[in-house]
């Protein structure tokens, strides 16, 4: 084993939930790290958002992405 990854979580008191914030990835032979946050946004995660089916097609792919 040369690659290992850790996440680490936090507890939002307000949803009463756990959610990984960053992960840790590190690479033993060379010494080398990688930290990724991952909500650097300026909102906050959503929790409670009702999400409809229609966001998860091929189209709806494509709609979102950039040019």
């Amino acid at each position: 084993m040369w690659r290992v990854s850790e996440g680490h979580a936090l507890q939002f008191a307000n949803v009463n939930t756990p959610w990984y914030v960053s992960t840790t990835n590190y690479d033993l032979f060379s010494g080398r790290y990688l930290v990724d946050l991952v909500n650097e946004e300026n909102e906050p995660f959503k929790f409670n958002e009702k999400i409809k089916r229609k966001k998860f097609t091929s189209a709806a792919l494509r709609r979102s992405g950039k040019r």
